[in-house]
């Protein structure tokens, strides 16, 4: 993805592979990685995570790593500790509208 030199070769892929032009979206209004939030290994990051909860419905690590990303083939126990408590501290919208 051309507006985002500073992302690497293997997140664009994967990206580019898991969401095609939704991609986009989630690199929309970021200028920098640092904008992207905590990195969670494998070029995961909050941005993504909360890319997933608003717009694919993901509500635990299980949903992000296993079902829409896969990346929990590649990320230590630690690692997907550390999504599984992002998502507990960050509800899902339908939490949030409740």
């Amino acid at each position: 993805m051309q507006q985002s030199p500073w992302l690497d070769d293997f997140t664009v892929d994967r990206w580019l592979t898991n969401y095609g032009e939704r991609a986009l979206q989630l690199v929309a209004g970021v200028e920098k990685q640092e904008q992207m939030g905590t990195g969670f290994g494998q070029g995961l990051t909050a941005c993504e995570l909360d890319y997933l909860v608003a717009h694919e419905f993901v509500q635990t690590a299980e949903d992000a790593l296993w079902r829409r990303s896969k990346l929990g083939l590649y990320l230590s126990a630690e690692q997907q500790q550390a999504v599984a408590e992002y998502l507990k501290a960050h509800p899902s919208q339908a939490d949030v509208a409740a």
